[in-house]
């Protein structure tokens, strides 16, 4: 892999990204930035970008390589911004993290819109809810209606549904349809119902 990376070769002012967004920490320190107007410490940032304190020097060094961070004196500490007179951090950044944070906004009003009017309420749990998901983990959904009748017709809505939020956000959609009884009274449900209460995002009605 090392040597096939050393042999794609491209123009900074044609292919600019390729460098700016080379390194996960990179990313992580101009989300932070970009959030902020005020110079921060190198110390914090790392703490906020969830980097080690080497990993945040190293990065901060490239891209103020890069003029894309300015650094704000050379006292005991020092205090680092984002240079929003850079091309990028002006046109670039703002509407790509603007972006980034309407993600899962976007997400939950598609699901909202999907299922009001279907149930009795709903909400996503799981990882997505405790904010440990990774790019393979499965959107849950659990879905609470009032009767079985309700539940098989559901069911053919959800397959349209989980073709559409894997095509339009890249997401597995993973649904839990119940009826109110058994999430009420359902004893095999009981994990399932305390992991839910404990952590869930609501989307339709209220928990029951």
């Amino acid at each position: 892999m090392s040597s096939i990376l050393r042999t794609m070769k491209h123009s900074f002012t044609r292919h600019p990204l390729q460098k700016i967004f080379s390194a996960p920490s990179y990313i992580a320190i101009l989300r932070v930035l970009n959030q902020i107007t005020q110079g921060i410490s190198g110390r914090e940032l790392a703490r906020r970008a969830a980097i080690n304190d080497r990993t945040c020097r190293l990065a901060l060094e490239r891209l103020e390589y890069f003029n894309l961070v300015e650094n704000l004196g050379t006292g005991k500490i020092k205090l680092f911004k984002l240079n929003r007179k850079n091309y990028f951090a002006e046109s670039v950044l703002a509407p790509l993290f603007f972006g980034e944070v309407s993600f899962l906004v976007t997400l939950i009003e598609k699901l909202q819109l999907s299922l009001n009017n279907e149930c009795e309420w709903a909400c996503i749990y799981g990882s997505v809810a405790k904010k440990m998901d990774v790019e393979t983990s499965d959107l849950d959904v659990l879905i609470i209606v009032s009767s079985e009748k309700n539940v098989k017709g559901l069911q053919d809505k959800m397959t349209e549904l989980t073709s559409s939020i894997f095509t339009g956000f890249g997401l597995s959609l993973s649904p839990v349809i119940l009826t109110d009884f058994q999430w009420r009274k359902g004893k095999q449900f009981q994990e399932l119902k305390k992991n839910v209460i404990q952590d869930h995002i609501p989307l339709v009605g209220e928990m029951r």
